[in-house]
Formats: C-alpha cells, sequence, structure tokens
C-alpha cells in the first residue's frame, strides 16, 4: 500500500506539473491580457482622485499585478514561503494609507486641509488592524472576480485544434511521364523544357524507316490475299470476271506490283475455268455419244420388233397350211428360227441401251462431282484466305500503331519538363521515361504528409489553412480548402524512412481569387492545418491530469 501511495503521489505530482507547463504555454498571454484589463480599470477609477491615492493604488496593483502574474507564470507560492510574510506585511503597511485615503475621498473630503481630515478620520477602536478591513476585502472581491471571470472564460472559450501536415503543391492527376513502348533511335527532338504545347503537339520523332518497311510488306501481303480473295468469290459464284477490292493503304502506290498481282489472279482464274469446263465438255461429249447410241439401239430394236410383228403373223399363217399338207414343215421350222433370233436380238438391243442409259447416268455423276469438288476446293481456299485477311489487317493495325508512335505527341495542353532526351541518333529502349508533361488546365491539390498520430482526428471533409511557404506569411495569409482524400494506409518515406499517411487537400478558388498577386504552381512547398475541432482552456488545462489519472493505478 506504501508502494501504490508513494506512486500515486508521484503520478499526481506529475499530472498537476503536466498542468502547470500546458497552463504557462498556452494561457500565459491570455492571463497577462486580464490582469491587464483588470489593472487598467482601477487605474481608471482612480483617475480622478488625489495623488496620495493614486500613489498608494499604484503600490497595491503593482503587488497584487506582481503576485497574479507569478501565478500565471506557473510560479507556486510554495517557492516563494520565505519572502511571503514579509511581503504580506509590507503590502498591509503600504495599503493602510491607500485605503485611509479612499476612505476619506469617498466620503467628501476631496481637499487636503488638515481640519477636514481630521474630522473626517474615524478613531479607531478594537484591534489596531481593523482600518486595513475593508482593503483586504476589496482585493478578495478583485481576486474573486478575477477567479471567477478566469474560469468562466476557460470553461467556455472555445481554442481550434489543428493538425500540422507538411507537403507541396501537385497537379490532381499528377505529372504525366511520356515513353515510348518499342524504343527506337531518335530522329529528331521538337521541344525543350519549359516549352507549352497544345494536345497532340509533335514532341519527338522517332526513326521510322523499318516501321515503314513492316507497315509495307504487310500491306502487300494483305493485297495478295484480297486478290486471291475476289478471284475465289468469282469462282464460288460462277462469274465471268473477278471483281477486285479498291485499291487503299500505302502500296497502293505501287500501281505496277498491284497490276502484277491481279494479272496473275486474272489468268489463274482464266485457267482454272478453262479446266473445269474442258473437264465437264469431255463428259458432255461421252454423254451426248451415249444418247447417239441409245437413240440407234433404240431404232434397231424398232425395226426387231417389227419384223418379229411380220414373221409371227407369216408363222401363223404357215401353221394351218401345214396342218392340211398343203406346206412343209421345214418351211414353219425356219419361220419359227428366223422368230426367236428376232427376240434374241430384241433382248441383245434392250441390254445395250440399259448399258447406255447407265453410262449417260455415270456421266452426268462425273459432270456433278467436278463441281462438287471445285466448288468445295474454293470453299475451303475462300475459308483460309477470309482467316489470312483477317489476320493481316489486325497485324497492319498494330504495324500502322507502331509506324504512328515514332512521332511522340502530346496527351494533353501543359508545359515540357525533365526533357530527358538531348541526343538525335542516340537509342531510346522500350518503355524509357522520355519527358514530363504538367498539364495546363489540371485542378492544383495540395498532397500533405499526415504524421501517424495525428490520423485519428484527421479525416475526409474536414477544414483545413494552407500556407504558402514560398511567400512571407505577413503578407500572403493561408487559403482555404477542403480535405478530400486520406490515404487507407501508411507509408514510408524513402528518404527519412519515416511512416506518414498521404492527404489530398482542394484549395478554394475564392480564397486564391482574393490574392491576385499570388500565383501557385506544381512543387511549391506549403504547411497546412487540417481543422480537428474545438476544445475549451479548460480541457487542455485538465486532461493531462485526467491522463495522469488513467494510466495510475496499474501493475507493471
Amino acid at each position: 500500500m506504501l508502494r501504490l501511495a508513494r506512486r500515486a503521489g508521484i503520478i499526481i505530482k506529475q499530472g498537476v506539473a503536466a498542468t502547470i507547463a500546458e497552463l504557462h504555454s498556452k494561457l500565459l498571454d491570455p492571463v497577462r491580457r486580464f490582469i491587464t484589463q483588470v489593472f487598467s480599470a482601477i487605474h481608471t477609477f482612480a483617475a480622478g482622485t488625489s495623488s496620495a491615492v493614486k500613489r498608494s493604488l499604484a503600490i497595491v496593483t503593482a503587488e497584487l499585478h506582481l503576485r497574479l502574474s507569478a501565478f500565471a507564470k506557473g510560479r507556486g507560492f510554495a517557492r516563494h514561503r520565505a519572502l511571503a510574510l514579509p511581503a504580506a506585511n509590507d503590502t498591509l503597511d503600504r495599503s493602510k494609507s491607500a485605503f485611509f485615503a479612499v476612505g476619506s475621498f469617498a466620503s467628501g473630503a476631496g481637499a487636503q486641509t488638515a481640519p477636514r481630515r481630521a474630522v473626517a478620520r474615524p478613531k479607531p477602536s478594537g484591534t489596531p488592524y481593523d482600518h486595513l478591513r475593508p482593503l483586504a476585502l476589496s482585493a478578495f472581491a478583485i481576486v474573486g472576480i478575477f477567479i471567477i471571470g478566469f474560469g468562466t472564460w476557460a470553461a467556455y472559450a472555445p481554442l481550434e485544434s489543428a493538425a500540422i501536415a507538411g507537403g507541396a503543391i501537385e497537379a490532381e492527376t499528377s505529372r504525366k511521364t511520356i515513353q515510348h513502348l518499342e524504343g527506337g533511335i531518335v530522329g529528331r527532338i521538337l521541344v525543350n523544357d519549359g516549352d507549352e504545347v497544345t494536345a497532340g503537339q509533335p514532341l519527338i520523332r522517332l526513326d521510322d524507316m523499318r516501321a515503314q518497311a513492316n507497315v509495307l510488306a504487310l500491306q502487300m501481303q494483305l493485297w495478295e490475299a484480297q486478290a486471291l480473295e475476289a478471284r475465289l468469290l468469282a469462282e464460288r459464284d460462277g462469274r465471268a470476271t473477278i471483281q477486285f477490292p479498291p485499291r487503299s493503304g500505302p502500296a497502293a502506290k505501287n500501281d505496277r506490283k498491284l497490276a502484277e498481282i491481279m494479272g496473275g489472279q486474272i489468268k489463274i482464274f482464266d485457267a482454272r475455268r478453262n479446266l473445269q469446263k474442258s473437264q465437264i465438255d469431255v463428259v458432255q461429249q461421252r454423254k451426248a455419244q451415249t444418247e447417239q447410241e441409245i437413240a440407234g439401239l433404240e431404232f434397231q430394236a424398232a425395226a426387231a420388233r417389227e419384223r418379229a410383228s411380220i414373221i409371227k403373223e407369216e408363222v401363223a399363217g404357215v401353221e394351218p397350211l401345214v396342218a392340211k399338207g398343203l406346206q412343209t414343215k421345214v418351211r414353219l421350222l425356219k419361220l419359227k428360227r428366223e422368230q426367236a433370233e428376232i427376240d434374241g436380238r430384241m433382248g441383245d438391243l434392250q441390254s445395250q441401251i440399259s448399258r447406255a442409259g447407265q453410262s449417260i447416268g455415270e456421266s452426268q455423276a462425273m459432270i456433278f462431282k467436278l463441281e462438287s469438288d471445285h466448288n468445295s476446293e474454293v470453299a475451303q481456299s475462300l475459308r483460309e484466305t477470309q482467316a489470312l485477311v483477317s489476320q493481316l489487317g489486325e497485324r497492319i493495325q498494330a504495324a500502322t500503331d507502331i509506324l504512328d508512335r515514332t512521332v511522340v505527341r502530346a496527351p494533353e495542353a501543359g508545359t515540357i519538363t525533365d526533357l530527358r532526351i538531348h541526343t538525335p541518333g542516340g537509342v531510346v529502349a522500350a518503355g524509357e521515361p522520355l519527358l514530363d508533361l504538367v498539364p495546363r488546365q489540371d485542378r492544383l491539390i495540395v498532397r500533405a504528409l499526415v504524421k501517424p498520430e495525428d490520423i485519428d482526428l484527421v479525416r475526409p471533409g474536414l477544414e483545413a489553412h494552407v500556407r504558402l511557404l514560398s511567400y512571407k506569411h505577413r503578407r500572403v495569409p493561408p487559403v482555404d480548402g477542403v480535405l478530400t482524400y486520406v490515404s487507407a494506409d501508411s507509408l514510408v518515406d524513402k528518404e527519412t524512412e519515416r511512416p506518414y499517411y498521404t492527404a489530398r487537400v482542394r484549395i478554394d478558388e475564392a480564397s486564391l481569387h482574393n490574392l491576385p498577386e499570388v500565383e501557385i504552381m506544381p512543387g511549391m512547398p506549403v504547411e497546412v492545418m487540417i481543422k480537428t475541432g474545438e476544445f475549451t482552456v479548460a480541457h487542455y488545462m485538465f486532461r493531462p491530469v485526467l491522463d495522469s489519472f488513467n494510466r495510475a493505478f496499474r501493475e507493471d
């Protein structure tokens, strides 16, 4: 218990010391001003009194001013215990005549004649210090009024609290670093540091010989594929001529090469068309011959049928005669033998006609197969060619983009800064930064570095005052702003290795319009005061004591 009480005493002593130190640092000036106002009022009250009263009041007010000033500076009476009693006796002795003078002045004894003072002065009775009682009461009343006024002011007077953070002005979207994707050889440098450029203005030209050659080669391949596609479409649709697409692109300037490409496809088209036609004509001729053979066979079959009919009638007439013995049987058998031969001949002719018809069917199937194979081949080649055309179109688009990127252009209007390329003919690596561009129309904001111990009070939406360190603060007051962003996690400065939180402050344009002589630009150092709230003087006085009590009575 003794150890715990001793520790509590140490903590209370530290809390009181911290309170006095904070009171000394934050309230010294207000206390001095208040004391000055109080004693100014006393001097005003004594303005019409006699010189003796003025001197007495001056002595009293000086003593009170000395004691109260010593208290306001944090000096306790315990440190002056050795001087407390003599100083108090001296003050009472000096106040005796002052009180008597005030009493005489209040009773109407304005003149300094001896008889009137003798009549007005009451005869002292009781203790020898009874005449000092009114003066002591007045002094206590003044001190009480001071304490009550100071306590009321400390309880209700608001003091703004702010988090201080250093930072700099920067563009809202930050300055843009211009790079080149593929790299290459520097041809011409068209700008210098500090130049104002517009959106799309050329900045640097790289050597474009390889890029142009690549685009031209791909364009020629595309033209060949498109000519092949046009020829295949003509073959598929059975047209007599090829409809080539309109010429475009860099390869269109080489008319001779294009004429060779189109002439070659026309020759191939005619050759394939003639070959297919000749193959079909051969089959058609074979089919026609077979049809003629069928016609001849059918004619022979008709004649045989006619002859068979005649022989049949002749047999029918001879048979009765043979039966009556009027005609020999040899004659009848001869007729029947001839009839059988005719029937056999008719069967043979019918078989030949059937075979010829089958040959015609085969010829027709051959023609269909030739056309089908040709169409299938054309369709397959057309699909492959169209895929090649699409692929070449994409490759040409990529090659054209590479060719366009040989001219490095400004993405937007702004000012050139930190130009890193100075030698025409030098080599630029892929992705190497070439220069930086500070946007012209981009809003300027403040990027502040907030200390980790202040982050619990800092949040978006708080008001802030931005002090421009490049200008003297006596001439240029702080500009207003609003906190718009606070990083979710802390970062570490690579140089100092200290953690910080990034905050962005949007500057109020109206406050800048009130300062026409001030021009802000990226990179300008600033000091940001972020308003985190309002607290009373009593809060600052007693917060160290309360914090000490919160940490007290805890085991290590």
